[in-house]
């Protein structure tokens, strides 16, 4: 009985660690991406900048 109570409560806690990295990895993935976007989003940006400098340097150019 005690054997079968700890190998069960092993087989418990080794779902409970894999939720748990789960959850770790889903919140890892999460904050990666949004790293990912805000550096995308700072280069669109940038990118838009330098166009619209660009622009202005074309308008008073013309």
């Amino acid at each position: 009985m005690v054997d079968i109570r700890e190998r069960t409560s092993t087989k418990a806690r080794m779902k409970v660690l894999s939720f748990k990295v789960q959850r770790m990895n889903k919140v890892n993935l999460q904050r990666m991406t949004m790293e990912r976007a805000r550096r995308a989003r700072s280069t669109f940006s940038a990118i838009i900048v330098k166009s619209m400098v660009i622009m202005q340097v074309n308008a008073k150019v013309q």
